[in-house]
């Protein structure tokens, strides 16, 4: 297969993924809607079996309906071209804190950050980038008190470092290398619930920015993600970050 057919298989791919999961979005509501009716008329006459059957179908919809806005997101990251600006991380880490402040007070979470710079970059994936991480410190984190801290380094000549560093569940050795894979699930999906997406379009994400992702973790001792963003995307000296 040539490369402009490898392109374009890879182009009408993505328009179908996206096509069918708006088009699955609407059923789903149907499924999780009537759901809730049964649940509302008609749950005091089901035995507990018919509750858990209820319940079980209900968790499935929740499930389905996050991987579907997973692949959207992926899809729509993944061809979007770099709309590149000055950005202060300070103030966008802020308001992807905002976002998810309802979750932040529900797991009396605690995150904070150092100084962080003002550089050159895509605001909406760099924003995206920061949010699937703090989520995810938050969301795969048996403590009751989740913490993530969040730095940056700017002793690379060529790139910025940031690093994003939680107490959860941290990562085994054998999973370090699949967690950025589509759809890869490493958590158990009985404690935790997650699409498989989000990092996978992380690391999408900073390779559009000449950076890389990488990870330190252990089982239990939580994990520190660290994301590199090139210095030089406002001009045509742009190294790679592939260490």
């Amino acid at each position: 297969m040539s490369n402009k057919q490898l392109s374009q298989a890879n182009s009408e791919l993505k328009n179908f993924a996206h096509t069918a999961s708006h088009d699955l979005k609407e059923p789903l509501r149907t499924i999780g809607a009537f759901t809730k009716l049964l649940k509302n008329k008609y749950g005091e006459g089901l035995d507990d079996k018919g509750i858990q059957y209820m319940d079980i179908i209900d968790t499935g919809v929740k499930r389905m309906t996050n991987l579907i806005s997973s692949i959207l997101e992926h899809s729509k990251f993944e061809s979007k071209a770099l709309a590149l600006e000055s950005v202060d991380l300070n103030i966008l880490l802020q308001e992807q804190l905002e976002s998810i402040e309802l979750m932040i007070k529900e797991k009396n979470a605690i995150i904070d950050s150092n100084p962080l710079p003002i550089i050159f970059c895509d605001r909406t994936l760099i924003g995206m980038v920061l949010y699937n991480l703090i989520n995810n410190g938050i969301k795969f984190n048996s403590k009751s008190t989740p913490t993530i801290r969040i730095a940056s380094s700017n002793s690379h000549p060529d790139f910025y470092i940031l690093s994003v560093r939680d107490n959860g569940i941290g990562i085994s050795q054998k999973n370090k290398d699949k967690i950025f894979e589509n759809y890869s699930r490493v958590a158990p999906t009985d404690e935790f619930e997650g699409s498989g997406i989000g990092l996978s379009t992380t690391l999408n994400a900073v390779k559009k920015h000449k950076g890389n992702i990488w990870v330190e973790s252990e089982e239990e001792q939580g994990s520190c993600f660290y994301f590199s963003i090139s210095k030089y995307l406002n001009n045509n000296l742009i190294p790679n970050h592939s260490d």
